[in-house]
Protein backbone atom coordinates (compact mmCIF):
# COMPACT_ATOMS: atom_id res chain seq x y z
CA UNK A 1 0.00 0.00 0.00
CA UNK A 2 1.67 3.46 -0.75
CA UNK A 3 1.93 5.71 1.60
CA UNK A 4 0.04 8.94 1.34
CA UNK A 5 1.52 12.07 2.49
CA UNK A 6 -0.46 14.45 4.70
CA UNK A 7 0.16 17.77 5.99
CA UNK A 8 -2.08 19.14 8.61
CA UNK A 9 -2.05 22.92 9.33
CA UNK A 10 -4.22 24.30 11.78
CA UNK A 11 -6.79 27.45 10.69
CA UNK A 12 -4.44 30.00 12.51
CA UNK A 13 -1.13 28.85 10.30
CA UNK A 14 -3.39 28.68 7.34
CA UNK A 15 -4.84 32.03 7.44
CA UNK A 16 -1.33 33.80 8.76
CA UNK A 17 0.31 32.11 5.18
CA UNK A 18 -2.65 33.04 2.94
CA UNK A 19 -2.62 36.71 4.76
CA UNK A 20 1.42 36.76 3.88
CA UNK A 21 1.26 35.47 0.65
CA UNK A 22 -1.46 37.90 -0.63
CA UNK A 23 0.46 40.59 0.70
CA UNK A 24 3.75 39.41 -0.96
CA UNK A 25 1.70 39.32 -4.07
CA UNK A 26 0.27 42.67 -3.43
CA UNK A 27 -3.06 41.88 -3.88
CA UNK A 28 -6.07 43.56 -1.38
CA UNK A 29 -8.33 41.51 0.69
CA UNK A 30 -11.13 42.82 -2.18
CA UNK A 31 -9.11 41.70 -4.64
CA UNK A 32 -8.71 38.25 -3.64
CA UNK A 33 -12.28 37.67 -2.77
CA UNK A 34 -13.35 38.86 -6.34
CA UNK A 35 -11.31 36.52 -7.78
CA UNK A 36 -12.94 33.80 -4.90
CA UNK A 37 -16.68 34.54 -5.80
CA UNK A 38 -16.85 35.45 -2.16
CA UNK A 39 -17.91 38.42 -0.13
CA UNK A 40 -15.55 40.85 1.26
CA UNK A 41 -16.91 40.07 4.59
CA UNK A 42 -16.65 36.60 3.86
CA UNK A 43 -13.23 36.58 2.76
CA UNK A 44 -11.92 39.19 5.78
CA UNK A 45 -13.98 36.68 8.40
CA UNK A 46 -11.89 33.67 6.58
CA UNK A 47 -8.73 35.88 7.10
CA UNK A 48 -9.37 36.39 10.48
CA UNK A 49 -9.85 33.22 11.28
CA UNK A 50 -13.77 33.73 12.67
CA UNK A 51 -14.91 30.71 9.76
CA UNK A 52 -13.39 27.68 8.83
CA UNK A 53 -11.74 27.47 5.58
CA UNK A 54 -13.23 24.32 2.87
CA UNK A 55 -10.93 22.65 0.97
CA UNK A 56 -12.42 24.02 -2.02
CA UNK A 57 -11.25 27.37 -1.28
CA UNK A 58 -7.85 26.47 0.09
CA UNK A 59 -7.37 24.87 -3.52
CA UNK A 60 -8.74 28.01 -4.93
CA UNK A 61 -6.62 30.28 -3.03
CA UNK A 62 -3.34 28.16 -2.91
CA UNK A 63 -4.16 28.31 -7.57
CA UNK A 64 -4.75 31.95 -7.08
CA UNK A 65 -1.77 32.50 -5.06
CA UNK A 66 0.07 30.55 -7.46
CA UNK A 67 1.30 28.39 -4.25
CA UNK A 68 0.83 25.07 -2.71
Amino acid sequence: MPSTNICIMDNSSIKDNIRKVRKARKLTQEELADKLEISLTAYRDLEKGSTSIVNSNVIKIAELLDTT
